[in-house]
């Protein structure tokens, strides 16, 4: 057979099916991704009654945010919620295979909620530790709301914010959840992971996981209850932040956020007029429906709103003495060097203890050579106090210079100066640094809730306070800390902060601090003094001043100008570019006064 046949023959069994009802491409069935975007029909076509109650698949995505809110004809919840919420945990769908399994687990959960006024209020919101070790994650519940939707059959429906967080780090992945309930039982509970301030889990996730519902409908609830409708009218007043725009419409706004991705950033924020002028928490799903109770892992930002805060409070209760008490009376030193001798509680407040190992150069401009690498994952990991203590102590080596000389980063430094005044705290008032803290401060201030990472101890009583990292604030909490921070630590006539000491930190002194080279710009040189950096700034009529900022790791940044405005940004793709910020907050009112 010629190969002339062949290929005639071939082509002809190739075209069987191209007959002329064939000729055009047939196109692929449509797939359905409404759940990605909002409901615009006002009709709840995901997460519905059929769905929460297993009768409907979900997907594995994460739905828009709306989801998770009232669609259609809002209607006031038709039930009490008074009990005990019970999560089974699970493997989230949508994290990365490199994630340990743990890593992808929500955790087991036995959590109380009660419904008041519309909102959904967790009797429980500090770090939650769950009992099993299946999770890699702890858990901070807060408020959400509680309503009713025509197509629920009678049931009551329910969503809450909560964040995943971890046992060594300032992660944190904010999540949303929803339910249904009547008086006596629940449906499924669906969860997802959304936004995030964590350079190192930028990660979206869901699951759906099993639900049941103890009642305690004969409980007492009214000092949860009036609690919570004192830290709602204690909140600052936020405004939207277009309306900022509107006053200022000359200004380059875009320049505030440097060029960031909206999904960077979980808020973005400024005071301004007694008001927080407040960006929308975007997500990849969604404006985040709970934005005035998310909660951030701020980082380094911790070590001036907890650390710097905190011992200025003792400054101002115990007398100014404190600041050169040595670390050894307070803390057993087991270092292998006599470094720490003549270490004082304000050396390791500046990060110039002169202990170290990665650069003997007094000279560089690398101030930070010990903050990364194998020993700060170690310490990270280590839990009980003693642990970490140790890894600080004996793994680092001694400067050839002495204390208060140069500055070299160090957040295991800023540990051991948290244990110290923990111990001196315990030695005189009998409770922890942070609870006093949190009594004489936090609270009078408005902050109810101002959750920590603390050491973690077999005995299982309450650790020390990290202080270096480890506070999760609202956008609320930290423009409140920040708002004292600038009026010197005076609240309500009180003075809860030493004055002077506040003053030095905030660079309103001619005491200047320490060269860091972080912020270093076109007006200047920038510096650290008593956990704050600052960033030069050439004012509106030529004064050069050195804004405070705090600053944490991903970009969690925070300015505390002289006119009394205050920035904020919590985001996680590590631009550290503060200066955007403060052009923008300089612009609002004169900074030379």
């Amino acid at each position: 057979m010629s190969n002339k046949i062949v290929i005639v023959i071939l082509l002809s069994l190739l075209c069987v099916a191209c007959g002329s009802d064939n000729k055009k491409e047939q196109p692929l069935p449509e797939i359905d991704k409404s759940y990605l975007t909002s409901p615009e029909n006002k009709l709840r076509d995901w997460l519905s009654y059929d769905e929460l109650n297993a009768q409907k698949v979900s997907k594995k995505s994460p739905y828009h945010n709306d989801y998770f809110m009232p669609i259609g004809q809002e209607n006031p919840a038709l039930h009490v919620f008074n009990g005990t919420l019970t999560i089974a945990g699970n493997r989230l769908d949508g994290f990365p295979n490199n994630y340990y399994e743990t890593m992808k687990r929500f955790p087991n959960l036995t959590v109380q909620f009660v419904s008041h006024d519309g909102y959904l209020i967790p009797a429980n919101r500090d770090i939650i530790v769950p009992d099993d070790q299946q999770s890699f994650w702890r858990v901070i519940l807060s408020p959400g709301k509680v309503w009713s939707e025509t197509t629920d059959n009678g049931m009551s429906r329910a969503s809450f914010p909560f964040v995943l967080v971890e046992t060594g780090w300032n992660t944190t992945l904010n999540g949303l959840a929803t339910f249904l309930y009547d008086d006596n039982q629940v449906s499924s509970l669906r969860v997802q992971i959304v936004q995030h301030t964590a350079p190192g889990f930028r990660d979206e996730a869901a699951g759906t996981l099993g639900l049941s519902y103890h009642t305690t409908p004969d409980q007492d609830n009214s000092t949860l209850t009036q609690k919570f409708d004192v830290e709602l009218q204690q909140r600052l007043p936020i405004a939207n932040w277009q309306s900022l725009i509107d006053q200022f419409p000359l200004l380059n706004w875009p320049h505030f956020n440097s060029g960031l991705a909206d999904n960077d950033i979980s808020a973005s924020a400024i005071w301004f007029q007694e008001k927080i002028y407040m960006q929308p928490c975007h997500t990849l799903y969604g404006e985040y429906p709970f934005c005035r109770f998310m909660r951030h892992g701020v980082y380094s930002a911790t070590k001036p709103a907890a650390g710097a805060v905190a011992l200025t409070y003792l400054v101002q209760r115990y007398g100014s003495e404190v600041l050169n008490y040595f670390i050894k009376d307070y803390v057993e030193v087991t270092a292998d060097h006599n470094g720490w001798d003549q270490v004082r509680f304000v050396d390791a407040l500046n990060m110039v203890t002169g202990i170290g190992n990665n650069d003997h150069d007094p000279n560089s401009t690398n101030t930070s050579p010990d903050e990364h690498g194998s020993l700060v994952g170690d310490w990270s990991r280590a839990l009980s106090e003693q642990e970490k203590l140790d890894i600080a102590f004996q793994r680092y080596g001694n400067y050839p210079w002495g204390p208060n000389e140069v500055f070299r980063y160090n957040t295991n430094h800023y540990f051991i100066l948290s244990a110290a005044i923990d111990n001196l705290v315990r030695q005189r008032e009998g409770i922890g640094l942070w609870q006093l803290l949190k009594d004489n401060v936090y609270q009078p201030i408005g902050i109810q809730h101002s959750p920590m990472m603390h050491t973690t101890e077999s005995d299982g009583s309450r650790g020390v306070p990290i202080l270096g990292i480890g506070l999760y604030p609202t956008v609320d909490d930290m423009i409140k800390i920040g708002r004292l921070l600038h009026q010197n630590g005076q609240f309500n006539g009180a003075q809860l902060l030493h004055a002077e000491t506040l003053n030095k930190a905030l660079f309103r002194t001619t005491e200047h601090g320490f060269f860091s080279h972080w912020h270093d710009n076109q007006d200047g040189k920038g510096r650290y003094l008593l956990s704050f950096f600052s960033v030069p700034y050439l004012g509106e009529s030529g004064c050069l001043i050195q804004v405070p900022l705090l600053s944490g790791s991903g970009g969690n940044l925070v300015t505390i100008l002289p006119n009394g405005v205050i920035s904020l940004r919590f985001a996680d793709a590590k631009n550290y570019d503060a200066r955007a910020m403060i052009d923008i907050s300089g612009a609002l009112a004169p900074v030379c006064q």
